[in-house]
């Protein structure tokens, strides 16, 4: 009872499950890696192992004729309308896998953008994790780890899941290089 609308649909959640998978791996959001020219490759058989470990997704359960969960052969097979396919990893390996450029395609035609954050949204949560931070010299301030809970919790309502900590490290990195609130335009008493 396959049609076509659930052989497009399976397609783009792979498409999409693949894309965070590469996102996770390069630490980044995959734009910004295709517009850095960063290059980022995985070993089909840690691409299964990832696409198996997402909770909620079809990859670990029964797919096809056989009964078996996601395999490399599934995989390439699957991806073959789209002319990906494997091939070796660095020189002189025999490890096979799948390099990120090969999906750029893919990803913008059938993907819409990713949920990222923009530069000024990050500035703004690393102005207001630099304000909460003020907690080195208040008494009433966040401790750090709430401090780091409370801004995973922001992320996770703006940005896909695996984008989280990605998403995480950015704020951090830009609260660090602000270390105070730029609205108080002093340094703390």
């Amino acid at each position: 009872m396959s049609t076509e609308n659930d052989d497009a649909s399976r397609l783009k959640l792979l498409l999409a499950d693949i894309r965070d998978v590469f996102a996770r791996e390069g630490g980044a959001p995959v734009a910004n890696m295709f517009a850095e020219k960063v290059a980022v490759e995985i070993a089909s058989a840690d691409m299964v192992k990832a696409l198996i470990a997402i909770e909620g997704r079809p990859w670990g359960k029964p797919l096809g004729k056989r009964g078996k969960p996601l395999t490399q052969f599934k995989l390439a097979q699957m991806l073959k309308p789209l002319a990906i396919a494997s091939g070796h990893l660095g020189s002189g390996t025999s490890v096979r896998g799948y390099k990120l450029w090969q999906f750029e395609e893919a990803f913008s035609r059938y993907l819409p953008p990713e949920r990222s954050l923009s530069s000024r949204r990050v500035q703004e949560l690393a102005e207001w994790c630099s304000h909460q931070a003020y907690w080195h010299y208040s008494k009433n301030a966040l401790d750090a780890g709430a401090l780091d809970a409370d801004l995973r919790a922001i992320l996770r309502k703006e940005v896909s899941p695996w984008h989280v900590e990605i998403e995480f490290e950015r704020v951090l990195t830009a609260s660090r290089l602000s270390a105070f609130p730029i609205e108080r335009g002093r340094f703390p008493t």
